[in-house]
C-alpha cells in the first residue's frame, strides 16, 4: 500500500515539475514558433502575412493575392515542428507580389499592370494572368472548352482588384477570334492588346473582325500572318483532325444545328477558307433506325444545314457540295447505342484544287 502511495505521490511531484518547465519556456516556444514560421513565409515569397503566437497555436492575419496562397501559407505554417493549430484569418485580394497591409481590414491593393496572356498552339491552349472575379474566370474557362474543342486547356487564371473596364469583354473577344488561328499569342497589358498569329486565310479579314471585337477603348497591335495556300492533303489532315473528336450535332430527326455545334462549324470554316482554290463534299449520315428513304433525306438536310452555315460564315457557295448518303456507310455496328452515335455524322471531303 506504501509503495502505490509513492508511486502516486512522485507521479504527481513529475507533472507539476513538468508544468512550471513548460510554463517557464512558454515564452521561448512562442518566440521560437514566431521565428519559424515568419521566416518559412517569407522564403515563399509571403513577407506581408502576420505571424501571432499563443503558447503552440499560430494565428496568419494580412492580406494574400489568391485563395491558393491562403491555403499555401496555412500549409506551411502547420509543417512546423511544434505548431498545434493553424487559424488562417488572411484574407484574398491582393496582388500577385507580396502586399503590405496597415491592418487585415485594409481595402485590397489593385495590381498594375493588369495583364493575361493566351496562348494557342495546334495542341494546347494556356490561359495565364488576372481576372477580377470567379464569374469572368469560369466565363473564360467556359468559352475555351467550347471553342478549343480537344485542345488541352491549362488554366494559370488567378482573381486580383484592379481589371481595367469591359476586361472580361476583351478577353472573350480575343479569345473568341483566336479559336480559329492555327495558332497564337495574345497578350493584354490593362488597355493594350497586342496579338501575333497565324490564321488559315485572309489575314485582312481575319485582322479586322479582331479589331472589331475588340472594346474601343483598348488599344490594339495585332500582326497576323496567313499561309499562301494549301495542298488538298493539308486541307484534309486539319479537317479529319477537328473532326476526330469532336462532333456536329443536331436535334433528334431534324437538321437544326445543336447550338453547342457552333463553336466547331466556325473552326472548320477558318480551315476551309483556307483551302480556297479546293471544292469540299459535305458528307452527311444516319443510324438505321427508321425507314432508308427517310434516313437519306435527313442525310442530305443535315449535309445542306452545314454548307448554309458555312456560306453565312464567308465562305463561296460554289466551293461546298452537300451529299447524304442515309444509312448506307456505317463505321460502327447499328446494333449498338455507341455504334449507332458513331454512324450519325458529317465528313468533309477534300476534292482536288481546281484549274
Amino acid at each position: 500500500m506504501n509503495t502505490k502511495i509513492i508511486a502516486a505521490a512522485a507521479v504527481v511531484v513529475f507533472a507539476v515539475f513538468s508544468f512550471f518547465c513548460l510554463r517557464g519556456n512558454a515564452p521561448a516556444m512562442a518566440a521560437d514558433l514566431t521565428t519559424k514560421s515568419t521566416g518559412t513565409l517569407a522564403a515563399a515569397g509571403m513577407n506581408a502575412v502576420s505571424v501571432g503566437v499563443n503558447g503552440r497555436d499560430v494565428s496568419l492575419t494580412g492580406i494574400v493575392p489568391t485563395v491558393d496562397h491562403k491555403a499555401r501559407a496555412e500549409e506551411l505554417v502547420s509543417d512546423i515542428r511544434g505548431v498545434r493549430t493553424v487559424s488562417n484569418e488572411l484574407q484574398v485580394g491582393g496582388a500577385s507580389a507580396p502586399v503590405a497591409v496597415a491592418a487585415a481590414s485594409a481595402a485590397p491593393v489593385a495590381v498594375t499592370p493588369y495583364e493575361f496572356r493566351i496562348t494557342k498552339t495546334p495542341d494546347a491552349v494556356t490561359l495565364k494572368g488576372l481576372v477580377p472575379d470567379n464569374a469572368t474566370r469560369r466565363q473564360l474557362l467556359d468559352q475555351a472548352n467550347r471553342a478549343f474543342g480537344s485542345s488541352q486547356i491549362q488554366d494559370e487564371i488567378e482573381l486580383a482588384p484592379g481589371a481595367p473596364s469591359d476586361w472580361s469583354r476583351a478577353l472573350t473577344a480575343v479569345q473568341s477570334e483566336l479559336s480559329g488561328y492555327v495558332q497564337g499569342d495574345a497578350y493584354l497589358s490593362d488597355q493594350n492588346v497586342q496579338v501575333r498569329g497565324l490564321v488559315p486565310a485572309d489575314r485582312d479579314a481575319a485582322t479586322a473582325r479582331l479589331a472589331a471585337a475588340i472594346p474601343e477603348q483598348y488599344r490594339a497591335d495585332i500582326e497576323l500572318q496567313a499561309p499562301a495556300g494549301q495542298s488538298v492533303s493539308d486541307c484534309q489532315t486539319e479537317l479529319n483532325t477537328l473532326l476526330a473528336n469532336n462532333r456536329i450535332n443536331f436535334a433528334v430527326n431534324s437538321a437544326s444545328i445543336s447550338s453547342g455545334s457552333y463553336a466547331l462549324l466556325d473552326r472548320l470554316a477558318n480551315v476551309v477558307r483556307g483551302c480556297s482554290s479546293a471544292r469540299i463534299q459535305i458528307l452527311g449520315h444516319t443510324d438505321s433506325q427508321g425507314a432508308p428513304d427517310a434516313n437519306a433525306a435527313l442525310s442530305q438536310r443535315r449535309a445542306q444545314s452545314v454548307v448554309a452555315y458555312l456560306i453565312a460564315a464567308g465562305i463561296a457557295g460554289d466551293q461546298l457540295v452537300a451529299e447524304g448518303f442515309g444509312e448506307t456507310q456505317p463505321i460502327g455496328s447499328n446494333e449498338t447505342r455507341e455504334g449507332r452515335a458513331l454512324n450519325r455524322r458529317i465528313e468533309f471531303n477534300v476534292l482536288g484544287i481546281e484549274k
